[in-house]
């Protein structure tokens, strides 16, 4: 039990890395020189199982990812961060909606998608005006 207990664990922590380093993204855009009044570019991006101690931004001592670690260094990087679930659907659910598991209720194959009277990140960017897009490989 102890070393199942462990590998949740550790999965959980490989999950909130990956969202973090979302969040790196999302924010690496926003440059404080940009006039006021001026709206900035957003990237968004996602990587569901990303290892962060394989990550130069993240102290790995080869250079396995010169791209993200460049917008790291331009951006926020986060050394903490905590993800809702280490599943990928219902924790996607929270971060683009901000809203726990259990309140937005994407939790599993038998509910594969949001109420739509919930609103999205997206959906308040495109509100504030952005073009908003999404692309994805996988199955959600």
């Amino acid at each position: 039990m102890h070393r199942a207990r462990h590998q949740i664990i550790k999965a959980r922590k490989q999950v909130a890395h990956a969202l973090a380093l979302t969040l790196i993204l999302v924010t690496s855009t926003c440059s404080p020189l940009e006039p006021a009044g001026k709206p900035v570019n957003v990237l968004m991006t996602s990587f569901d199982t990303l290892r962060p101690d394989h990550l130069s931004c993240y102290g790995y001592t080869r250079q396995t990812s010169p791209n993200l670690d460049a917008i790291a260094q331009r951006g926020v990087l986060f050394e903490n961060f905590y993800s809702s679930t280490s599943w990928t659907l219902p924790a996607h659910m929270a971060m683009f909606t901000g809203l726990p598991d259990s309140v937005h209720g994407v939790y599993d194959n038998d509910v594969p998608a949001l109420d739509p009277n919930r609103t999205t990140l997206a959906q308040q960017f495109k509100a504030a005006g952005y073009t908003t897009a999404g692309f994805v490989t996988g199955p959600y």
